[in-house]
């Protein structure tokens, strides 16, 4: 089982000591965890060990080619999975998976527990990203909102 240290050694000399501790007790909502399955791994192999997982979606087929899925993970809700895999990197961070959609009556109490928010959640739902942008500006959060763009991405900071 890696120890926390061993784990973020190799970010020596590029993520100042403050910085480490910094990303380490902040608290991530991931909402959407779609393409936000990859920001949660990438986060949690930077050190990060507070991330709250929100997607109401299971994991299909045609998710296996852009997003941290693989094929026995089909069926299962997306944040289980997740969760999982983000937990088998770093079996001490603090994973806690929600297996439901954001909306109006969820969101000020999910902004409220959260440091620093990634929406991506699926653009299809625009209530939800209206809801998630307008409530992170009410209470002052920063936005991170990645997208894909054809074969490449794109990422905005509100």
């Amino acid at each position: 089982m890696p120890n926390y240290n061993a784990l973020i050694e190799r970010n020596s000399g590029y993520i100042s000591e403050v910085v480490q501790h910094k990303l380490r007790s902040t608290a991530l909502l991931i909402a959407g965890c779609g393409v936000g399955s990859l920001l949660a791994e990438v986060a949690v192999r930077l050190g990060c060990e507070n991330l709250t997982l929100l997607d109401g979606d299971t994991v299909d087929i045609h998710n296996l080619n852009r997003q941290g899925y693989i094929s026995s993970d089909i069926s299962r809700y997306k944040v289980e999975a997740l969760a999982d895999r983000l937990r088998a990197i770093n079996p001490d961070a603090r994973i806690e998976p929600l297996c439901l959609f954001l909306n109006s009556s969820n969101v000020e109490a999910l902004v409220a527990k959260s440091d620093v928010i990634f929406d991506t959640i699926d653009f299809a739902d625009l209530p939800a990203i209206i809801a998630l942008h307008d409530e992170a500006c009410r209470q002052r959060k920063p936005v991170i909102s990645g997208m894909n763009i054809g074969w490449g991405a794109g990422v905005v900071y509100f």
